[in-house]
This record gives structure tokens, sequence and C-alpha cells, in this order.
């Protein structure tokens, strides 16, 4: 939660970028100071939607891991290191599940954070404000805008998250450490790692799920790409990837410590 509102500026930055089209970092940090209304208004205006992000957080993190576990548990005759280690592809596919069941629950306050982080001053009055226009505007689908993008961006994400992550840490455990746990230093390199693969993997679905949700007029997900490559090329369908970055690496390396920590704790996998 402390990780996520130190992040939120970089958020809405990356969101605003991905909505917009935009190319530069300054001057997209220049516009929302801007129309914040500048001065202590126009820095508060970069965690606008920090609130739904930070709710929707923990019921995410919750779900993502604590299926992951659950299901690689199930698993027949499942020993980490000894007796049958679980195979890179079954950790691909409990990645790739426990990543779409856990958006698939909680995706109406994935179009909330976009909404809210992209709305103008006076825009909303509230967060049920910004709820009954939406519905009011399309009724319950406007709360999954962007879904089906979002559903196919998941899969390679969290797959390859959670899958690179096992991968790295048991090969560690297996060659340097002796089936020892890696140290502090090493989690948060391998945690890094596997963050930084799964972002690029699936950023331009990502970026079409959030332009979608944020769309005044819906548009086809294979019409949208098409006009991005036309006008910007590959490269637009990374716009906002380098707050973003900033923004992930931080964020993964807490959360997996953080689930570590209390996997010892608590004797989770004993």
């Amino acid at each position: 939660m402390v990780s996520r509102t130190v992040a939120a500026p970089l958020d809405r930055l990356k969101i605003y970028m991905q909505a917009m089209g935009k190319k530069k970092l300054l001057t997209t940090a220049s516009t929302l100071y801007g129309e914040g209304g500048g001065g202590v208004k126009g820095i508060r205006s970069f965690w606008r939607g920090n609130g739904i992000a930070v709710f929707k957080m923990t019921p995410e993190m919750a779900l993502r891991q604590g299926i992951f576990e659950t299901f690689r548990e199930l698993r027949s005759d499942y020993d980490e290191i000894i007796v049958s280690p679980v195979t890179n592809k079954e950790l691909f596919g409990l990645g790739c599940l426990s990543g779409f069941i856990a958006q698939t629950c909680i995706y109406p306050l994935e179009v909330l954070k976009t909404q809210a982080a992209m709305r103008t001053t006076r825009q909303y009055s509230s967060i049920m404000d910004l709820i009954r226009k939406l519905y009011r505007s399309e009724g319950w689908k406007v709360f999954y805008r962007g879904y089906f993008a979002n559903s196919l961006g998941v899969f390679p994400a969290a797959g390859i998250d959670f899958a690179l992550y096992e991968y790295l840490r048991r090969v560690y455990r297996e060659k340097v450490t002796s089936l020892e746990e890696p140290s502090i230093l090493t989690l948060t390199m391998i945690s890094n790692v596997s963050a930084l693969a799964a972002m690029y993997a699936s950023y331009p679905l990502y970026l079409i799920r959030t332009r979608q949700q944020y769309q005044i007029v819906p548009e086809n997900m294979f019409e949208m790409m098409g006009r991005i490559w036309r006008i910007d090329g590959w490269r637009g369908f990374y716009f906002g990837s380098l707050p973003n970055l900033v923004k992930v690496l931080p964020a993964s390396t807490v959360a997996y410590l953080k689930f570590d920590y209390f996997s010892s704790l608590f004797d989770i996998d004993e």
C-alpha cells in the first residue's frame, strides 16, 4: 500500500500517456500539473485514482498469489526440489490461470481506476458520482471495457512473471546455495527480472486496454491496433513504458519479498 501510494504519480503518468498517445514524459507531467491547477493542487492531482488502485491491490494480489499456491500444492506428488519438481510449463500455466481469475474478479475496479486517473478537475464529485455517470452512459458493460485485450495481456504477463520468478529461484537454489533460500538481494534481482520480462511482453495489450477503458466512442481492438501502427509504428505500443518501468520494479520487489516473508513465517510451503 505504501509503495503503491509513493508510485502513484508514475502510474497516472503512464495511464495518461497510454490513453492519449503522448510520447514525452516531462511534457505530459507539465500538462497534468497545469490541469490540476498548479501549486499544491497541481502536485496533488498526480494522485488521482490512487484510492481505487490501493483498494484493488489487496484482493488482486491475494487472489493471484493464493490461487497460484493452491493449484501448485494440489498437483500430485508435488515437491519443489526433491521429489517431483513442477515443470516450467506447469508454472507458466498456473501463473496464467491465477492472473486471469484475479483480473476477472477485480476488473471493474481497473476501469474505475483509469477513469479516475484521467478525470479533469471537478469532473466528478466523488467515486459514487463517477460510477453513476459511467453506468448511465453504457450500463454495466462500461465496467468491462477493454476486458478482452486485458485478458489476452494477463496470460503472458502473469505466466511469465510467476514462472520466471519460480524458475530462477529454483535454479539458484540448485546451482548456487545447495537448496538454501536465496538472499534478499538475490530475490530482489530475480523479482525485477521476472517483472521486467512480463511487463514488456504484455505492455502493448495493456496499452490497448487502457485506451478502450477511457475512450468516449468504443473502438474495436484490432482497428485501434491498426491505427496506432499507422500513426506511431511499434513505438506507439510502448507509450508510458518509462514511468511504468520505474514503478513496476520496486513494487514487484516489495510484493514478492512480502509474500516470501509471510510464507516462511507461517510455513505456507510446508
